[in-house]
């Protein structure tokens, strides 16, 4: 095999002049995906008998730092909000939706993938599908329960209600994904907010959470995180303003 050819072997310095190279043009993480995919193919080739040993054994990958993400305030949750005001059947879904992005966190597919049986306006709560296929009950805010009841009401008149189970329902039949990511861009831009992807939304459930006084378990729980360090990374843009505040509790100064 050419792989195993003396003359076109390579080397733990050639992977890593490559890894040099590529934090040269790209960003650390392009570099860390190169990094990833170039090693399952040498752990394809060990695998496979083509090499004996990987030239990336003892390598490591480019560090890269996970920037917090800037999450919403207060203010910019209540305009987005309020870009949905109003009783038509759009005004009352898509409010329903957004509120249960804020105020649950709930992943992308997760909030696509309702259904009218995963909803329980007595508990107040949603039944959803996560990761790894585990399911988990989220609780919603009394304000989220009565706008997905709203939603629920003016759902009955839609003529494709009686023909899905699917909670989300557009023009043409069931809201897709895509019809999610639509709608929040929509609204986002009418709300003055700019670009707004949804996934920000779960951050920003997650820094308040953690500002609040959440404990971690009680939110790894209802965020559907399988490790605490998923978690960690969720709760970043929340860490400084947290430190600010309990320095101004426990402010030296006030007490001299």
């Amino acid at each position: 095999s050419d792989v195993c050819s003396s003359d076109l072997a390579v080397t733990r310095a050639d992977v890593e002049g490559f890894v040099a190279d590529l934090l040269g043009k790209w960003r650390p993480a392009t570099a860390a995906n190169r990094y990833r995919a170039l090693g399952s193919f040498f752990a394809w080739a060990v695998t496979d008998g083509e090499l004996a040993r990987s030239p990336m054994s003892g390598t490591k990958p480019p560090a890269v730092e996970v920037a917090p993400v800037d999450a919403l305030t207060e203010a910019d949750l209540k305009a987005l909000d309020g870009a949905c005001a109003g009783t038509s059947f759009e005004a009352r879904r898509d409010t329903a939706i957004i509120r249960l992005l804020f105020d649950c966190g709930l992943r992308r597919a997760e909030i696509s993938g309702l259904s009218l049986e995963d909803i329980d306006l007595k508990l107040g709560e949603v039944t959803v599908l996560g990761k790894g296929r585990r399911i988990r009950r989220i609780s919603m805010g009394v304000k989220t329960t009565r706008a997905v009841d709203r939603y629920l009401r003016v759902r009955r008149t839609h003529e494709w209600a009686s023909t899905t189970e699917c909670a989300w329902l557009g023009l043409k039949g069931i809201l897709t994904e895509n019809g999610i990511r639509q709608m929040l861009e929509r609204r986002a831009t009418q709300a003055g907010l700019g670009h707004l992807n949804l996934h920000r939304l779960r951050h920003t459930w997650a820094h308040h959470m953690k500002l609040s006084g959440m404990p971690d378990t009680d939110l790894q729980n209802q965020g559907g995180w399988s490790s605490p360090a998923m978690l960690a990374r969720y709760g970043a843009s929340a860490t400084g303003e947290r430190a600010r505040k309990a320095h101004r509790r426990y402010s030296l100064g006030d007490k001299v």
